[in-house]
């Protein structure tokens, strides 16, 4: 289960970074990438989920 979920999320980041790619003149994303550490805090969050240091939506919900 965990692996098929970390698989769906690296295919979305994946798909994530081509569309910021693609859309780079946009108003949205132009503002994404003004805000100091964005592109450091997303490069971070790309490469935990690529190692596997996730937790699901439900492990969540029972924490809190």
């Amino acid at each position: 289960m965990v692996t098929e979920y970390r698989a769906v999320t690296i295919n979305s980041i994946n798909i994530l970074l081509q569309l910021l790619t693609r859309v780079l003149c946009n108003e949205a994303t132009e503002e994404l990438l003004k805000i100091e550490g964005f592109k450091e805090a997303f490069a971070k969050a790309k490469k935990n989920i690529e190692e596997g240091k996730i937790i699901s939506v439900d492990q969540v919900q029972r924490k809190y």
